[in-house]
């Protein structure tokens, strides 16, 4: 009797998001370090300077001149500033003169373009807005990372909008679990994908978020006693749970953390607006 092996197993067919998610993991890992990638760029920024100025490439424009305005000289801080030096509403359009200028790009592998690059290198950082902004934004980004707030955002998103699915769907009989094809349990993603978009556009309509925060809490703990006191009467009904009903440690425990919770409501309440 000759030896028979089974075929392995096909692997299932993934869907289209799958393989589109698949590909740009795949693109994702194969690409270098962000500090890597920025020396990459910089040094591709030196060279095309280079093969730019080499083929003599330029740029002219026209630029609008108003006339001379007077600066004035204002102490400031101990230190001498000049005062005024723009253009007010009294210079007319009339009074602009259209001149064309020309701008070359300069090789930053010459000498004057090494010379530059370690002269200036503060300034541009410092003169460039966008760069202080991105500066700015990345310490901000890191403090925010250190502090798991990004992390716990990460997290709070699927969670909160799948569990507001996972309750609508269970109250309402509708197909749900996040193992089913969005064909099949549409309802169920449509809730998921609903409470991404309204949490999206609060802040475009006014909403405070922190504020929003603040208010869900004070309902959450209003709603709460009478939750628990409903949970700990049916965790306490044979006919629902059989021998599995709370023994004397869960009773108090639980009707303990209900009081609690019911003085908050009611100190809440009597406090209200003081």
């Amino acid at each position: 009797m000759s030896d028979m092996t089974a075929p392995p197993p096909a692997e299932p067919s993934r869907g289209m998001a799958e393989r589109i998610l698949g590909g740009i993991e795949r693109g994702g890992n194969k690409m270098p370090d962000p500090a890597i990638l920025f020396v990459w760029l910089a040094v591709g920024v030196i060279v095309l300077s280079a093969l730019l100025s080499w083929a003599d490439i330029n740029v002219t424009y026209q630029v609008a001149k108003p006339p001379p305005v007077p600066v004035e000289e204002v102490v400031q801080g101990g230190s001498t500033q000049p005062s005024g030096g723009l253009p007010d509403a009294s210079v007319q359009e009339g009074d602009y003169t259209i001149v064309e200028e020309t701008a070359s790009v300069q090789s930053l592998l010459s000498a004057d373009g090494i010379r530059f690059l370690f002269t200036s290198f503060v300034a541009n950082f410092r003169n460039f807005a966008a760069v202080a902004i991105i500066l700015v934004v990345m310490i901000g980004v890191g403090l925010a990372e250190a502090a798991g707030l990004i992390g716990a955002g990460v997290l709070c998103v699927p969670i909160l909008t799948g569990s507001a699915a996972y309750a609508t769907a269970e109250a309402m009989g509708w197909k749900h679990g996040l193992n089913e094809r969005p064909r099949r349990a549409k309802l169920f993603y449509g809730v998921i994908s609903l409470s991404t978009l309204v949490g999206m556009l609060i802040n475009f309509v006014g909403i405070n978020p922190m504020r929003a925060l603040v208010w869900t809490a004070v309902i959450n703990g209003l709603l709460a006693p009478p939750i628990l006191v409903v949970v700990m009467l049916v965790a306490n009904n044979k006919s629902v749970l059989g021998k599995h009903v709370n023994g004397p440690v869960s009773n108090a425990t639980g009707w303990a953390t209900t009081a609690a919770m019911s003085a908050a409501a009611i100190a809440l309440a009597l406090t209200w607006g003081q």
